[in-house]
């Protein structure tokens, strides 16, 4: 399941475990002042793979030898 994170009006922040399904329900309360949050954007996760892209392009990383 994704976590998704969450802000309120009063700034507060924290994280759900969602199912893909529960995704659209995008109201959540907030656990310290009840106030209703909002989801915050994330980056996601992005390879590069295929010619043009090498090890160096990536970050140190232990190889079978």
């Amino acid at each position: 399941m994704p976590i998704y994170a969450y802000r309120c009006s009063n700034n507060h922040h924290w994280e759900e475990m969602r199912s893909m399904a529960d995704s659209t329900q995008s109201l959540t309360t907030c656990s310290v002042c009840k106030e209703v949050g909002q989801k915050v954007p994330s980056a996601p996760n992005l390879v590069f793979n295929g010619p043009g892209w090498t090890p160096i392009n990536y970050p140190d990383r232990k190889e079978n030898k």
